[in-house]
């Protein structure tokens, strides 16, 4: 009786984690594509046209990477 409950408990345990290493994962990747933006955004506002296709750039390759 405790080997089944603790093989459930080790299951939904497994099942919670792998669901929040998935949430995890898309929310670095959130942070990471309005983090390029931003910076990019502010380049451009700057006038700095040439950094910031540089880190449009950089945020493409990140992606292609994957």
């Amino acid at each position: 009786m405790v080997a089944q409950v603790t093989h459930i408990w080790w299951s939904l345990r497994q099942e919670l984690v792998s669901m929040l290493s998935a949430a995890w994962k898309s929310v670095q990747r959130f942070t990471l594509v309005v983090g390029h933006s931003r910076a990019a955004s502010e380049l451009t506002r700057m006038g700095y046209h040439e950094q910031a296709k540089n880190v449009m750039m950089e945020l493409k390759n990140l992606q292609n990477n994957r």
